[in-house]
């Protein structure tokens, strides 16, 4: 009798600490993804990237490491048509971006990349299209409020 007690017992533990995982990699898929996702859009539009000049431009190592985390996140889910070209697409980025300097201006390549991955996000071009987009200004902090500056 104890010892069914203590079998249902472990069986509920084991369902804590599997959700409890599947919780962190889920957080750590949806960080990794907001990562990229933004560093897609500012290549994507060049007004955007041109305001990265307000900002401490991420280091090679941390642009890299950013791709790197979505696309080990990805492994090991299944992949159908849509993720496998997501997949290559970041790849391709990848490479692109080995030895890339920080720019408000990034190349050509970079920014087709950039815009096919947000295009296989079902992202599409805003109606004034990625050159012209103007991102929305940057807010202010409010009273109270540290400013990041």
């Amino acid at each position: 009798m104890e010892d069914e007690k203590d079998e249902r017992d472990c069986a509920v533990l084991r369902d804590v600490v599997v959700d409890e995982a599947a919780r962190d990699r889920q957080r750590r898929l949806m960080s990794a993804f907001g990562g990229v996702l933004n560093l897609m859009t500012a290549f994507a539009a060049p007004r955007y990237l041109a305001r990265a000049t307000t900002v401490e431009p991420l280091p090679e190592a941390e642009i890299l490491s950013l791709l790197d985390d979505l696309v080990e996140m990805m492994k090991g889910q299944t992949c159908g048509e849509k993720e496998l070209k997501i997949l290559d697409i970041i790849r391709r980025m990848r490479a692109l971006l080995v030895g890339w300097r920080f720019s408000t201006v990034a190349s050509p390549p970079i920014v087709q990349t950039a815009r096919e991955f947000m295009d296989a996000f079902g992202i599409f071009a805003p109606d004034e299209g990625w050159d012209a987009w103007e991102p929305p200004p940057e807010e202010e902090p409010g009273p109270g409020e540290a400013s990041s500056a």
